[in-house]
């Protein structure tokens, strides 16, 4: 549970917002150096209201507000909220999952075989198999899209399989396909920024048998394994409505679901009553009216945190969560690093930030803005509305700046520090360093073998160098001073760390003999007022407190914070000249 004695206060939130400066966001924005001049860099930049999460809640418990409600559907918003409908709609979110056609699949089904080395797979007995080479070949045929599992010693023994349903197209398009009364996820995988095939598929080896040829034998369709189909795996997540239910006498985990895609009713609850009702108040959830911040961010976190369920091992998402719940505890049991667990290890670094992709969850979690503030998930993303880049409310370069300046929320002067620093001057903003790419969604491509590197963190902290040694875990800096980035200026590990350190140690070392002087100047003016000298110390005081509050040691302003500290210090001597000392 939150803190929430260490909230900010939310009746000053409108005054400060009021008096917020402006900032400009775009790159073309950033100000220029000030050349080692102690003035700040004036800027100015439009204001938006970030929401908050409510301090307290509205609804107390998803189960109880909708205890008498059904899903409808999305379709049956669209007739009072077509804006918002339409909006929606041009999401991702509602393109989770769709129905199979040429308009929606972009992948190459054109004739084109995939192979997929030295799997490990398994003998029909379950036990471990030697690693084989086994082939797929994928065909368009009228607009249906089929692959075949070859068996190249017998091909009375390949397997072919209709794309059925189509998730994501954002990163990769998955696909799903029907075999018997079930879904299972297809053993391969397309990159749409690469335009290519995954060069390991997807769970590949679980489509073949070791039955002791050289490329081993495609699985029958009642051979294939019950725990991972798609109804078990990946529906919970992608569609809305979803129910599941286990069938003994098959052994095989059947779903149902009202929707496909993440619909309306995934945020807003099931919507019967407020259909029926003609949208009387009290009869739907409104994420940021009614919900408090960790009622928010649990709504978000039935996807976005890699878990499984609780009560049921083979499911890997909750069941049965709704808006206003804070159960989710109870419900997932989200995943971490465990160096005793292989298959949960590779999803993080050791430092139990996440290395891959839909684990934002457990991120957040760890950062000072859940634990210390009301912010969560929406005050950042928006699901309908004006958007920016991946459904944010504003750019990345505003809405940290709306709150870490001197008049903001965090009232913390990181913005008037790294204005005019040369990473801004390139272009760097607030989340490239605090938000790192430091995880991936998209393996390596047949077209591109390289690490994707297309997660960002949510930690909201800097990967510093010294995790590379100690973890492995790529840097912030890495990004661009490392061998792939952008920057002209290249530096491995050490250079970075002994950069890094060696600048907040001048900073710091500069800040104690500043605070030392300041309280030397002070006792001497204690007893020798002057109004005059008191305004040279206070100008000092403000150019020392202002880096103390940054709390970046000088590392978002390493040249400003010198100029400054340059200031204090000469300050400081002409009022300790001045007082005769």
């Amino acid at each position: 549970m939150r803190i929430c004695t260490q909230r900010f206060a939310r009746a000053a939130l409108l005054v400060i917002l009021a008096v917020m400066v402006t900032l400009g966001c775009s790159k073309a924005q950033a100000p220029k150096p000030t050349s080692g001049s102690a003035e700040e860099t004036k800027v100015t930049f439009s204001v938006y209201q970030l929401p908050l999460g409510k301090p307290q809640a509205v609804i107390a418990s998803g189960q109880e507000f909708f205890k008498d409600s059904k899903y409808v559907g999305s379709k049956s918003c669209q007739s009072c909220h077509e804006k918002q409908y339409d909006e929606w709609q041009k999401t991702w979110h509602a393109k989770m999952a769709r129905p199979a056609s040429p308009d929606i699949i972009v992948a190459d089904f054109n004739n084109v075989t995939l192979e997929y080395k030295n799997l490990k797979v398994e003998k029909p007995d379950g036990q471990p198999g030697k690693p084989i080479t086994v082939s797929l070949r994928l065909e368009n045929r009228d607009g249906r899209y089929n692959y075949t599992l070859i068996d190249k010693d017998n091909e009375s023994n390949n397997q072919t399989y209709e794309v059925i349903e189509v998730l994501g197209g954002n990163w990769d398009q998955h696909f799903d396909v029907k075999v018997g009364d079930q879904m299972y996820p297809a053993p391969m995988r397309w990159s749409v920024a690469d335009k290519s095939w995954l060069a390991s598929g997807f769970r590949a080896d679980e489509w073949f048998v070791d039955d002791g040829t050289s490329d081993g034998r495609p699985r029958r369709p009642n051979e294939l394994k019950k725990g991972r189909t798609a109804d078990a795996k990946c529906r919970g997540c992608h569609e809305t409505g979803y129910q599941v239910s286990f069938d003994k006498e098959s052994k095989k985990w059947k779903g149902t679901s009202l929707e496909l895609g993440i619909g309306c009713e995934r945020c807003h609850g099931p919507g019967s009553k407020h259909v029926q009702t003609e949208g009387a108040a009290g009869t739907i959830v409104h994420g940021i009216k009614d919900l408090t911040a960790l009622q928010q961010d649990q709504m978000c976190a039935q996807c976005h945190g890699r878990n499984t369920n609780k009560k049921e091992k083979d499911l890997a998402f909750q069941v049965g969560f709704l808006p206003g719940d804070v159960d989710m505890s109870k419900r997932a049991s989200f995943w971490s690093y465990d160096e005793m667990d292989p298959e949960r290890n590779k999803y993080f670094w050791p430092s139990n930030w996440a290395r891959r992709n839909r684990q934002q969850w457990q991120d957040f979690t760890k950062s000072k803005h859940f634990w210390k503030t009301d912010m969560s998930c929406l005050t950042c993303h928006t699901f309908h509305g004006e958007q920016v880049g991946r459904q944010l409310r504003v750019s990345p370069a505003q809405i940290c700046a709306n709150c870490h300046n001197q008049k903001g929320l965090a009232a913390l002067p990181n913005y008037e520090v790294f204005a005019g620093s040369p990473m801004a001057q390139v272009g760097v903003t607030c989340v490239d360093c605090h938000m790192p790419k430091i995880g991936w969604r998209t393996n390596p491509t047949l077209a591109n073998p390289k690490t994707h590197w297309d997660v960002t963190s949510h930690t909201f902290m800097v990967s510093k160098p010294q995790y590379t040694t100690e973890y492995g875990q790529r840097s912030s800096c890495d990004q661009c001073h490392g061998s792939d980035g952008k920057a002209t200026l290249k530096l491995d590990t050490a250079a970075q760390d002994t950069m890094l350190k060696t600048r907040q140690a001048e900073i710091r070392g500069r800040i104690e003999k500043a605070n030392t002087n300041l309280a030397m100047v002070r006792g001497l003016l204690a007893s020798r007022p002057s109004a005059e000298i008191q305004a040279k110390v206070d100008r000092a005081a403000a150019r020392v407190d202002t880096l103390i509050m940054d709390g970046s040691q000088g590392f978002h302003n390493y040249s400003k914070a010198v100029s400054w500290l340059d200031e204090a210090d000469a300050l400081l001597s002409e009022a300790s000249r001045a007082l005769g000392k």
